[in-house]
């Protein structure tokens, strides 16, 4: 995780304040005049401490007129730096060692544009559709992974998350939003093509998803782990976005094929699996961002948040833990 240039741009009077506050936090900034009104300062901050760095900033200096913040990673520093050694920390006060992760506003940067419902992402959505029936139909492992690797489920299904992390109801909404309709395309493509074609409830690819297992829901919550790990690291990998899209894109199309061809209770097997992967991949995804310490920065939007995680973790897990019955009951029903 690279470390992340501060360039702060106050009004000139404030300079000294603003110059005072990265010092408490043990930064040295580069101080330029701009102008007679402004004044732009630049330090460099490890990744873990630049939401501390950002939060006092912006405490400070939010109401300032010309008040602008920009925190950009950097790539390289010449000559390289040595690594740092215990002795030579600045003496700042002491506080817990923050978890290693890029700031909240980062996240909120890298993640927003994702969960947008755009005309790419419902394009995405449908050719994904189509290959991965192509893959479930004739039991192609390589097309399935194709579809994966086109399927856009990452951004959104990251942002419920991390919207109910941080009581965002808008980011909430539009990630919701985007979901669902991206769900729907899934589904209509899906089902109009079962209606058409004759579809094989038989055949590997299809059966396989018409039931829920335990490793399905097991694997919903690393994926939903490992989607957040990759935002909060900075380190984003398509990789995880194919993790994400495995647990949701194959059971929908499934399912869509079987409401097409009419067999609405392999359907509703296939349906289950998609709702147990979605409530995986939701829940994993709001505790593994506690478990790196996102949250908002002002109090009464961190009580919002409580509610909104208290509420959406409960249901969550009453759900999941309903549908692990399912699958007990099921396991031990009696077969004629």
């Amino acid at each position: 995780m690279s470390d992340r240039l501060v360039r702060l741009t106050v009004p000139a009077g404030r300079a000294r304040d603003a110059e005072a506050i990265l010092s408490r936090e043990g930064h040295e900034a580069v101080v330029l005049p701009l102008d007679a009104k402004r004044t732009l300062l630049e330090t460099e901050v490890a990744a873990t401490e630049s939401q501390e760095v950002l939060d006092r900033l912006e405490s400070a200096f939010s109401h300032e007129p010309g008040f602008r913040c920009v925190l950009l990673p950097i790539e390289a520093i010449l000559p390289r730096p040595p690594p740092p050694e215990a002795s030579e920390e600045p003496e700042v006060e002491k506080r817990p060692r923050a978890p290693a992760r890029i700031s909240r506003d980062e996240l909120i940067a890298d993640i927003e544009p994702s969960s947008r419902l755009t005309g790419d992402f419902l394009a995405f959505t449908a050719f994904a559709a189509v290959v991965a029936g192509i893959g479930v139909l004739n039991d192609n492992v390589a097309a399935i992974i194709g579809a994966m690797v086109i399927a856009p489920m990452l951004g959104p299904a990251v942002a419920i998350s991390l919207a109910v992390t941080l009581g965002d109801v808008r980011l909430g909404k539009q990630a919701a939003r985007t979901i669902l309709a991206g769900t729907a395309l899934a589904l209509a493509f899906s089902a109009g093509w079962g209606a058409l074609i004759e579809v094989d409830p038989t055949v590997r690819g299809i059966s396989d998803r018409t039931v829920i297992r335990l490793g399905d829901i097991v694997l919903g919550l690393v994926s939903g782990s490992a989607g957040v790990l990759a935002f909060t690291s900075g380190a984003l990998s398509a990789l995880v976005g194919v993790m994400v899209a495995v647990a949701l894109l194959p059971p929908l199309v499934v399912c869509g094929l079987l409401l097409g061809a009419g067999r609405l209770d392999l359907a509703l097997g296939a349906g289950q699996l998609f709702l147990a992967n979605v409530v995986s991949i939701s829940l994993a995804g709001v505790l593994t961002f506690l478990a790196k310490g996102v949250h908002p920065k002002w109090w009464w939007e961190r009580d919002r948040a409580r509610r909104m995680t208290r509420i959406a973790l409960s249901l969550w897990a009453l759900l999941l833990l309903a549908l692990v019955l399912l699958i007990v009951l099921g396991r031990d029903a009696p077969t004629e």
